[in-house]
């Protein structure tokens, strides 16, 4: 019988890549520990993996899982170090990641991923859940679901800095809500999704307990610390570790350190020694962690870097590697099995309303691309195109002192929200300023110096159902899966361009302070 030999050898060369694929495992989370798909425990050994901005641009980020020359680099010391894990915190959904991923796949390398990006994420003091932003997370979810090595997905990273803007903790655990139910909806298996919390005393453990309290479909299914406490000369018991240990004793979903390694050494910057890893991977503390990842790969003007990049793109190992390297070799933590491994903590209670904490657990809206286009559609005046965004503010503040505008407002401290305050700033100004015009009955009544003008509204059938069910005042709600098809170029939010074409990004600090003042809610703005 004749065969093609170059088929062959196709059908052989897929069959091993194949087979070399199927080896690694997914990671899934039962109890407060992770586990192989084979039912043994998974320990996290990381590093934060992530390429400086160009020139500090955020709309010009590197993507390090689109850099198969970088990605064949960085392995060899990946493998040299005995890491199992990398953290990127941003990628470019649009960018072809199947290399990087396959490459890391091969050789034993999880991924978790952060899903924002510098110019799209869930701001501190100005905290929003809206349907940019879901958009795109949604992307990047598409983008990388499908590759078994990727361990998890952070929905936020030190949203929540200090005990002035725990109010933002509600957009967070919104996101991990519609992130989960995100990809039930598309049928994409089971991935973990979480949030990367930074170290503060007052608002560690309430942190830690709204992200894990409540129902499952809304809770995280892990939670990161990014701890910075050991810093030589130290022990397990001056450092903090002990009382860490202790704080989460009975947590009941997976923690580990989302980045640690203290570069502070006898009160200065100096050569870390890792000497906490022996501890971080001893029983004493995987009964309560799973490990963590080192800030991180390459060195910049923080000094936290493992390897120095080259002029040439090579990279040259530091005195921290070294000792990082040295130091893992010597770990040897004790997995469970999973069939030995009976979870006995259930669900915290979630966190009051107090001194340290002002985020209920009534959270903002499902964002619905579909609902803020015809709301804005169904507007019979509308703004000009080339508004600025001081100029929103400007009518908002005029308008939301005339007319009641609870449709775009939102209180995470109180639990309320308008059924349009996930709508982007141009579509909130054309549902506000449809009421005004509405009230007034006069064409006057739409101008505003000539930045805004009456149209004929557009509806729909679809249209006309979703805006019966929230009203034109945003005041009902719609429940389902988030909804982000149907919006703009590639079904994604409309951008706003000057004169010259560049993009605008709205203010959405500006505006939210417009219409916090006209609320009278009580949020720290930075």
């Amino acid at each position: 019988m004749y065969l093609d030999y170059q088929v062959f050898y196709n059908i052989i060369f897929f069959y091993i890549i194949g087979y070399t694929y199927a080896r690694i495992q997914t990671i899934y989370a039962y109890g407060n520990k992770l586990f192989y798909s084979n039912g043994t425990q998974f320990f996290i050994k990381g590093i934060a993996y992530q390429s400086p901005l160009e020139a500090g641009d955020p709309e010009h980020y590197r993507d390090p899982l689109a850099e198969p020359n970088a990605c064949e680099r960085d392995l060899r010391y990946f493998l040299d170090l005995g890491i199992n894990t990398i953290r990127v915190y941003t990628v470019n959904p649009k960018n072809n990641h199947e290399y990087c991923m396959r490459l890391f796949e091969k050789n034993g390398i999880y991924v978790l991923l952060d899903l924002s990006e510098p110019r799209n994420s869930i701001i501190s003091t100005d905290p929003s859940w809206n349907v940019k932003l879901f958009w795109r997370y949604s992307q990047v979810i598409d983008a990388m679901h499908k590759y078994p090595n990727l361990l998890g997905f952070f929905a936020g990273n030190e949203v929540i800095l200090d005990t002035e803007n725990t109010y933002s903790a509600a957009y967070v655990k919104a996101a991990i809500r519609d992130v989960k139910s995100y990809i039930k909806s598309k049928g994409y298996r089971k991935i973990l999704v979480g949030y990367a919390a930074n170290d503060h005393e007052h608002t560690r453990i309430p942190s830690a307990n709204y992200f894990a309290c409540g129902d499952s479909e809304s809770a995280a299914d892990f939670f990161g610390i990014n701890i910075y406490e050991w810093c030589e000369p130290t022990s397990y018991e001056t450092s903090g570790y002990s009382d860490r240990v202790n704080d989460f004793r009975h947590y009941n979903i997976p923690i580990f350190f989302s980045e640690y390694g203290c570069n502070i050494v006898n009160g200065k910057i100096g050569v870390r020694t890792f000497n906490q890893v022996p501890h971080i991977y001893s029983e004493k503390m995987t009964q309560v962690f799973s490990g963590g990842i080192v800030y991180e790969w390459f060195q910049n003007v923080n000094n936290y870097g493992l390897v120095n990049l080259m002029s040439d793109n090579t990279v040259s190992p530091r005195q921290d590697y070294i000792n990082l390297r040295e130091q893992i070799r010597h770990i040897n933590p004790r997995p469970i099995q999973r069939s030995r491994y009976t979870p006995k903590n259930g669900p915290p209670e979630c966190p009051v309303i107090g001194q340290y904490w002002s985020s209920s657990t009534k959270l903002p809206p499902i964002p619905n691309s579909e609902l803020c286009t015809c709301a804005s559609r169904a507007s019979s005046c509308i703004a000009v195109n080339d508004i600025t965004d001081t100029e929103i503010a400007e009518i908002f503040s005029y308008i939301c002192g005339e007319i009641n505008c609870k449709g775009v407002s939102k209180d995470s401290k109180a639990g309320v929200y308008g059924a349009y305050s996930v709508c982007e700033p141009i579509d909130q100004l054309n549902i506000i300023l449809n009421l005004y015009y509405n009230k007034h009955k006069q064409e006057s009544a739409c101008n505003f110096k000539g930045l805004a003008y009456v149209v004929t509204s557009e509806s729909s059938k679809t249209c006309s159902s979703l805006l019966r069910i929230v009203g034109m005042d945003g005041s009902g709600s719609i429940t389902g899966p988030p909804v982000v098809a149907g919006f703009g170029e590639e079904r994604g939010p409309r951008d706003r361009k000057d004169s010259s074409g560049k993009t605008i990004y709205p203010n959405w600090k500006l505006i939210f302070e417009i219409i916090t003042y006209f609320f009278g809610i009580t949020i720290f703005i930075a």
